[in-house]
């Protein structure tokens, strides 16, 4: 299982020790381009409060997310698992989200043609080890 966090660089001029609801609103933020029509974990949070977060920047994925937090006043809202390796790495702090959001499972996909490759299983097994790890 894991669970969401956001992410802000360490000298954000708005940010102080935690990430209360009101700064969480009034700043922008960097998201994930929606690739179904289901809305993310944090916005469902904010919806059901009757709120939005305001979304400045759209990327096609997790990886570009802490390079433009670490340069700009935005705000990204990962998995956990992701904000630890992100935050040292990045020069970033970590904050909890000022919303509730649930917990999620994590899941490793692969195509069954794989299922008795004895390098992919390593790689699995590696993987799922890491992620335990974290």
């Amino acid at each position: 299982m894991d669970s969401l966090l956001s992410l802000a660089r360490q000298d954000h001029p708005d940010v102080a020790e935690r990430l209360n609801l009101e700064t969480f609103l009034k700043l922008r933020h960097v998201a994930l381009i929606p690739r179904t029509k289901s809305m993310p974990m944090v916005d469902l949070a904010l919806a059901r409060q009757g709120l939005k977060r305001d979304i400045a920047v759209q990327v096609p994925h997790f990886q570009s997310m802490p390079v433009i937090v670490q340069t700009t006043d935005l705000l990204c809202t990962l998995p956990k698992r992701m904000v630890v390796l992100y935050a040292d790495h990045f020069g970033l702090q970590p904050y909890q989200p000022p919303v509730r959001t649930p917990e999620f499972p994590v899941y490793l996909i692969w195509h069954q043609s794989a299922d008795n490759d004895i390098a992919h299983r390593w790689l699995r097994e590696a993987i799922v080890n890491l992620c335990g790890r974290l």
